[in-house]
């Protein structure tokens, strides 16, 4: 990866984060024309979270690189969708946004839900997302001028696929502000990076970064079951595994170890993210995850 036009300067890291910041516990899902009124009491949530352990995860590793845990990420969500095929035409919406809604996968509480009544009926083994952007953090040291800032932290604002901000500002793909934050004192700069379709896919999930768009579709462990006469509660947990996803190589110029990220305001010597999308996906239904089929 390689930088475009990048330029030092001095931000709050507040206003970086500002996507961060606004978590939703709980997302309103769009209206739907189904055809039915009336509620069943019965409802499907999906709720997401970031998982910090993934031992098949190993296998994505390359030993030419170094790799550390984000301790914070944040996605923000443009639509949910039950699908009845990976490439169903005539979705069904549970979440839509015309700008991206910020889900900080740290929390517990991220959640949708819709009262069965909503949804068109039918078995759906598919549910997929489309996503705007993403805000990483990881621990790093700065060297400025000479000066050694340990234990600082290096977030990332990327942009997944192009989306237009609430003040109708237009994001481009793979377009970021990189950010060095250290007792107060931070500086950034802009880049770009290419947001490739990664994980590879797998029977688990599809990842799709093309035509300016990033998109993940998701394979149900058991088709997700919407009924109006007989409702059943359809609870899915969307598992978005972030160990060691944020990767770079190392500048053996820098003291710091393999396994620290350094940070400089020289564009020509700084160590640049080569990874930093989530590792796997997982849907779990009614606590059977897709994992544990394969």
């Amino acid at each position: 990866m390689s930088p475009r036009a990048l330029s030092p300067r001095t931000i709050s890291p507040r206003a970086l984060l500002a996507p961060a910041l606004a978590t939703t516990a709980c997302l309103a899902a769009p209206p739907t024309d189904t055809g039915t009124t009336e509620a069943t009491g019965v409802t499907l949530t999906l709720s997401l979270q970031a998982r910090t352990s993934c031992e098949p995860c190993a296998a994505l590793t390359d030993d030419s690189l170094s790799y550390d845990t984000p301790i914070s990420m944040t996605l923000g969500l443009l639509s949910v969708e039950l699908l009845k095929s990976w490439t169903d035409q005539s979705p069904v919406t549970l979440f839509q946004a015309s700008t991206p809604t910020a889900i900080d996968l740290m929390l517990p509480q991220n959640s949708i839900s819709m009262d069965l009544g909503e949804l068109q009926e039918g078995e759906y083994p598919y549910v997929g997302l489309s996503l705007g952007y993403m805000v990483s953090a990881i621990q790093a040291d700065g060297h400025l001028d000479g000066i050694d800032l340990h234990d600082g932290t290096f977030s990332m604002d990327l942009c997944l696929g192009d989306y237009s901000t609430e003040g109708g500002s237009a994001r481009t793909q793979g377009d970021y502000t990189a950010t060095f934050e250290y007792m107060g004192y931070d500086f950034s700069m802009d880049a770009i990076a290419q947001v490739d379709s990664f994980p590879p896919s797998d029977s688990c999930a599809i990842v799709d970064a093309s035509e300016s768009r990033f998109s993940v579709v998701l394979t149900s462990p058991s088709p997700v079951t919407v009924s109006h006469a007989a409702p059943q509660a359809q609870n899915l947990l969307l598992d978005i595994f972030i160990q060691d996803s944020f990767s770079w190589l190392d500048n053996p110029a820098y003291q710091s170890g393999e396994d620290v990220f350094d940070v400089t305001t020289n564009p020509t010597d700084t160590e640049f993210p080569a990874g930093f999308l989530p590792r796997a996906y997982s849907l779990a239904l009614n606590t059977e995850s897709c994992w544990e089929n394969l």
